[in-house]
């Protein structure tokens, strides 16, 4: 993942590793989700820091949601007859203010 540089890198790995069969729309619409802006990647929030190659952390961000983040919201939503908690950590500032939370967002 770290030699991963341009575009093109991103799409082949994911077409022919990731994804297989993934069609060019398909992946046209996935370049748009998971942009190859470094400001915008995983872990979120930290501008150029962790930014190893120009596409690391865009494959942090795909891969968090394919992998972990997909199936658990999938599991909720399709899986699960009774009510639960949902739980998703937040390191922001106006989190941070707030003790009560203790850096974790509630949901049900």
């Amino acid at each position: 993942m770290l030699y991963f540089r341009t575009d093109t890198q991103f799409r082949e790995w994911v077409q022919t590793v990731f994804i297989p069969g993934t069609s060019d729309a398909e992946i046209e619409r996935l370049m748009q989700l998971y942009p190859s802006d470094v400001t915008q990647g995983s872990p979120f929030d930290t501008r150029l820091d962790n930014a190893f190659t120009s596409q690391f952390k865009r494959i942090s961000a795909f891969q968090g949601d394919a992998v972990f983040q997909g199936p658990r919201r999938w599991m909720v939503e399709n899986k699960v007859t009774t009510d639960v908690w949902v739980y998703g950590m937040s390191n922001s500032p106006l989190q941070f203010r707030r003790l009560h939370s203790f850096l974790v967002q509630h949901s049900q």
